[in-house]
């Protein structure tokens, strides 16, 4: 879970990890219209597409069937491609504030139960989502990163003001910047 108010810089720690982690990453940006779970399982059918194309097509064949099934009978090739890929699957729901519809609460609180070995569920929130983070917390199941841990440090500040931008700030100005943004990165 990451956890933090906007500006923190979520979605680029996410993008840069993802990029460089030996995985098969999963990317849904999560927007107001995914609190629809057909939209929401739509979303992750055309994520697995390109990366499980054998799941993502088993999922999107589900999501023809009338009635809708049972929400796990609709994730199980989810579950199935993540135990069954080459690598590590990361299923990363950016903007996880957006939803606030309890079928997509409950479709994801099934993914964290029943998530095989090979397969993690990263969150980026404005907002702690309800989860039941206290129950993953107890079990060692629950990495999280919040806003003390976003926060640039004097160091990485200068860093980031004077390598990567470019400014030649002194150390002074470093300090002040970074005192009066208290290490927000979009300050």
């Amino acid at each position: 879970l990451i956890s933090a108010p906007a500006g923190y810089g979520k979605t680029s720690l996410l993008s840069a990890w993802a990029a460089a982690a030996d995985c098969i990453p999963l990317w849904i940006a999560l927007e107001e219209s995914d609190n629809d779970l057909s939209r929401f399982l739509a979303s992750l059918a055309a994520s697995m597409q390109k990366r499980l194309p054998e799941a993502g097509a088993a999922l999107s064949m589900r999501l023809q069937k009338l009635p809708f099934p049972r929400i796990e009978e609709m994730l199980h090739p989810i579950l199935e491609g993540a135990a069954g890929a080459g690598k590590p699957v990361v299923l990363i729901l950016d903007d996880y504030h957006s939803i606030h519809e309890e079928p997509v609460h409950a479709a994801i609180l099934f993914l964290v139960e029943a998530l095989p070995p090979r397969m993690h569920l990263v969150i980026a929130s404005r907002a702690d989502p309800p989860l039941r983070l206290a129950r993953l917390r107890a079990r060692g199941e629950l990495f999280e990163l919040r806003m003390a841990d976003l926060r640039f440090s004097e160091c990485e500040a200068a860093q980031f003001l004077n390598r990567s931008m470019g400014l030649g700030l002194s150390e002074e100005s470093v300090l002040t910047l970074s005192s009066r943004t208290e290490g927000w990165a979009a300050g």
